[in-house]
């Protein structure tokens, strides 16, 4: 979900994304991160401010699990059980 959505958001080039690409890598200013926290919201329902402080895909797939861990943390909206947070 994590690199969809930066596809859609800020068109990266998906042939360079993987799990470990950090964000850097990817040359996103913190524009382009502030926006994709914001799409990730909107998809997931739930408050992303964190993942201005993360460097991979993996970490910001990491917080939205971690998240939803936390009973205190709203219900997300996932597209469905076969979905793939990263």
């Amino acid at each position: 979900m994590v690199r969809t959505t930066l596809i859609r958001t800020v068109g990266a080039n998906p042939a360079k994304i993987a799990p470990d690409t950090t964000f850097g890598d990817l040359r996103l200013d913190s524009l382009a991160l502030v926006e994709l926290a914001l799409a990730l919201e909107e998809r997931t329902g739930r408050p992303m401010p964190e993942v201005t402080e993360h460097s991979t895909l993996a970490d910001v797939a990491e917080l939205i699990d971690a998240a939803g861990a936390d009973p205190s943390v709203p219900a997300a909206r996932t597209p469905g059980p076969a979905a793939s947070n990263v």
